[in-house]
């Protein structure tokens, strides 16, 4: 019965959990969370492999600043330079991103110098190196104002120059998430007829490599319609790159640039300053303080072009695999949390969730994404389920129990008895125990000489000591009579060796007697006449009733019967035998431990008919001392 109820109580707060999982999926929260640590995890790692088949050539601030006479429509001469040192070198292909609206010829007409012999040859020398099939240019797919999509195409003068005509024109549009963040990249997209599908720059310019290099993309069929993850290979100046300005100047083909672009894919775009092709990737969050880096188009591009010709995409783990592992997560927590106080379960769910967090981690490394999003939640809300499991049920029982008994045990007690699952019957019960009593020898005497403030202060200083001593030993403290204190042990919590734990409880109340009496003689000391301090206790062990007895108006927890009245009068025998502490023969049989006696003598008990056998007990022959307790005999 106590394991199923186990048992109903974890499938409760496991069912909760996956339920409450559910609803952060419904909101979007689990992604969002996921986006939020792949991104982290992205910036943690920083460059993650170094680029093999892509180097950038950008317009920087030096080439502006020494192109600055020079309109950017008007560069063909300097395009077809870049363009032709490049091939000489022994680059596979170039892709140029700029977005060509407009002809340096054609706007030359259209303000009326068309006529003349240089305008109708400005751009000859460009679209002659078009035309050598090396260079790939670039289009856009862009909305109109009534949103219809229409794909943005270089001039018709560059088109031609093509050999491939629009087959040689990669697009460049970026699918960024809700978050505006770059993550993934499309293969292909189909204009809005769906009738000729555009290739991606980045697919592009890598089967142009695939083509000079006799390898084969990767790329399953079934994805070219897919967003892919990047693998990016790390922030922002994580790929070599070139001035366009030293491009320029280059004398004829030069050896060191042949050794930096030779059978690589050359991606020529803007990298300077005031530019406007900068977009959020994950390595734009900030960490730290520090702020994030946007991240230039042409790198983008530069590192969608190394994901494919690698053929190494990141891989999201199946939905399946991770609710999988997300059962499993909350099950674990769950046993635990209903186990353990909510004080160590945060602690320890802290701990699992920088674990998750670690493991997570280690799979982005091998290019697998697991969902944080789904995982991490998954420990608060178990917690959250398992308290709300357990105050509905084991928390108030244990409520209930501290109530009752937090003034007569240690929490420790209460906690033992709560997770036994067994509850005192309050009703009456018949339980063997051990009883202990104790009082404080010429009590009448002592309160005769101190004032009454002084004769609580004396108690209460007094039963503070012997008090911390006999819960650490899982005694309850029954009640205070006067001068004198009633334990028991066995009750409420069942524990076997009960007898031996009393016996360990006297001696404790003994020793801490002897230190009291020099706490008296230096507190009092002007109590010239004050009697020694001293104690006499009893112990005995027998069945006894044990319920709340009194009356309607007033209540009280407590053990009554022959054992109890028995404990009582060995700790009266204390004066008569001159003895300490006074065991009857069933503690002693019952402790099953070699203890050393005095005097012993057959002690007839008022309200028993046969006598007692009783011990002057002094302690043991080898006291175990791993609850604090040493002999003091």
């Amino acid at each position: 019965m106590k394991t199923l109820k186990k048992a109903g109580r974890l499938a409760a707060v496991v069912l909760s959990t996956l339920v409450l999982l559910q609803s952060t999926v419904w909101m979007g929260t689990d992604a969002a969370l996921d986006r939020f640590f792949l991104d982290l995890f992205h910036v943690i790692s920083g460059p993650r492999y170094e680029p093999q088949h892509v180097v950038l050539v950008t317009v920087d601030d030096r080439t502006l600043k020494e192109l600055t006479d020079e309109p950017l429509a008007f560069w063909g001469p300097h395009f077809a330079v870049a363009l032709q040192r490049l091939r000489e070198a022994g680059a596979t292909a170039v892709g140029l991103d700029f977005i060509f609206q407009v002809t340096p010829e054609q706007w030359l007409k259209r303000v009326g110098l068309g006529e003349q012999g240089a305008s109708r040859t400005y751009d000859a020398g460009f679209r002659k190196e078009l035309a050598q099939g090396a260079t790939v240019l670039v289009g856009i797919l862009s909305q109109d104002e009534s949103d219809q999509v229409q794909v943005v195409l270089p001039p018709s003068e560059y088109l031609y120059s093509l050999p491939g005509g629009a087959g040689d024109v990669g697009l460049i549009n970026l699918f960024p998430d809700r978050d505006g963040v770059v993550r993934y990249l499309a293969a292909a997209v189909h204009d809005e007829e769906e009738v000729l599908p555009r290739l991606s720059l980045a697919v592009l310019l890598a089967q142009r490599w695939s083509e000079t290099s006799g390898q084969e993309l990767s790329l399953p069929e079934d994805q070219w319609q897919s967003l892919l993850p990047i693998r990016f290979a790390g922030p922002p100046g994580t790929f070599p790159r070139l001035s366009f300005a030293d491009l320029l100047t280059a004398p004829g083909p030069d050896s060191k640039l042949a050794q930096q672009v030779k059978g690589k894919i050359v991606l020529l775009g803007a990298g300077h300053t005031g530019m406007q092709d900068f977009h959020f990737t994950p390595y734009s969050l900030g960490v730290l303080g520090q702020r994030g880096q946007l991240m230039a188009g042409t790198e983008i591009h530069a590192n969608m072009i190394e994901t494919l010709i690698s053929g190494i995409f990141p891989k999201p783990l199946p939905v399946l695999g991770n609710w999988l592992l997300a059962l499993l997560l909350a099950a674990l927590c769950a046993a635990w949390f209903l186990r353990l106080r909510p004080m160590v379960s945060l602690l320890l769910g802290a701990g699992l969730s920088l674990t998750v967090l670690a493991a997570a981690y280690a799979a982005f490394l091998q290019e697998i994404y697991v969902s944080t999003g789904l995982l991490l939640p998954a420990i608060p809300l178990v917690f959250l389920a398992s308290v709300a499991v357990r105050l509905t049920g084991e928390e108030r029982a244990r409520v209930r129990l501290h109530r009752l008994f937090g003034r007569y045990v240690s929490p420790h007690v209460v906690d033992q008895l709560v997770s036994s699952g067994r509850t005192p019957n309050l009703g009456g019960e018949t339980v063997e125990m051990t009883v202990l009593f104790s009082d404080i020898r010429n009590f009448t005497t002592i309160s005769e000489t101190l004032d009454a403030q002084e004769v609580v202060e004396m108690l209460n200083e007094y039963f503070s000591r012997i008090c911390a001593r006999v819960l650490e030993l899982g005694g309850t403290i029954d009640k205070f009579i006067g001068d004198a204190i009633m334990v028991l042990f066995g009750y409420p919590l069942t524990v076997p060796d009960h007898a031996a734990k009393a016996l360990q409880a006297a001696l404790a109340i003994r020793e801490e007697a002897e230190g009291f009496a020099q706490w008296m003689a230096h507190r009092f000391q002007d109590k010239g006449d004050l009697p020694g301090f001293a104690v006499g206790i009893g112990v005995h062990t027998g069945k006894a009733v044990a319920g709340n007895i009194g009356s309607a108006a007033r209540m009280e927890f407590t053990a009554i019967g022959d054992t109890v009245n028995t404990a009582s009068r060995l700790e009266g025998l204390t004066k008569a035998m001159g003895a300490a502490i006074v065991v009857s023969k069933e503690t002693l049989d019952q402790a099953a431990i070699p203890a050393r006696t005095g005097q012993s003598k057959q002690a007839h008990v008022k309200g028993r008919t046969e006598p007692v056998q009783v011990f002057e007990f002094l302690g043991f022959e080898d006291l175990p001392t791993e609850d604090g307790v040493e002999d003091v005999a």
